[in-house]
């Protein structure tokens, strides 16, 4: 019994893949948004947050070392190919305490919802932690949505050029995909919402979702962390 005992590796804590899931997130992050940036200093700004997320700095040698070798062509297959490695190392452990990261995020994200009032400020709350798991648009997507919308909705022929608010559009694709996590119940003013756990159990199956929730912080509190972690 005691060799058996000895035998058995013991599963790692949480708390030790944090950093890693964290550094996930980051760069599944900056590796959606770099397709749909459409401006030099858009792609510019997420270079220059891939080379702090993966060098943990945000100047000096190894800032630079990493920023250049990521500036240039292949970018976006560098940050993926990072990103992937870094699942791979934490996959086993993430498998194993899973149920428990499960609990953290729905606990967080129910804290939030506490003081909504209605759906749509429900789904305000945990913006924060949702938007980047859902996929941005292009000007010209958001351009052929509006017009399919004048079309079929407002039922009007589109004889001028249309032109969108794209991050307007992108709003409501980011709140449509949250209300599908939402319980709400209740009746009037005796409303209250809460997160389905059983719905968000199926999306943090995928190492990338859970990380992103998991790591998911208001823009203010990581305003804060990120000054105290590379001062």
């Amino acid at each position: 019994m005691p060799e058996e005992n000895q035998n058995q590796r013991e599963i790692p804590t949480l708390e030790t893949i944090v950093g890693e899931m964290n550094r996930i997130a980051n760069l599944s992050n900056i590796y959606n948004q770099y397709d749909y940036a459409e401006k030099p200093s858009e792609k510019g700004g997420l270079l220059r947050a891939a080379a702090t997320v993966l060098s943990r700095a945000r100047d000096g040698a190894e800032f630079n070392a990493v920023y250049n070798q990521l500036e240039g062509e292949g970018f976006s297959d560098k940050i993926k190919s990072s990103r992937d490695e870094r699942i791979r190392l934490i996959s086993e452990t993430y498998e194993a305490r899973k149920e428990e990261l499960l609990n953290e995020i729905v606990d967080k994200l129910n804290k939030d919802l506490r003081e909504a009032k209605n759906l749509r400020e429900a789904t305000q709350k945990i913006g924060y932690a949702f938007a980047p798991l859902v996929s941005r648009m292009t000007q010209e997507d958001a351009n052929k949505q509006m017009t399919q919308y004048l079309e079929n909705k407002a039922m009007i022929p589109v004889t001028k050029p249309v032109y969108a608010d794209r991050d307007s559009l992108y709003g409501l694709r980011v709140a449509r995909y949250i209300s599908e996590f939402i319980n709400e119940s209740g009746e009037g003013e005796e409303k209250s919402y809460s997160i389905n756990r059983e719905k968000l159990a199926e999306i943090v199956e995928d190492p990338v979702i859970g990380s992103t929730l998991y790591s998911a912080e208001k823009p203010r509190e990581r305003e804060q962390q990120n000054e105290q972690q590379y001062e």
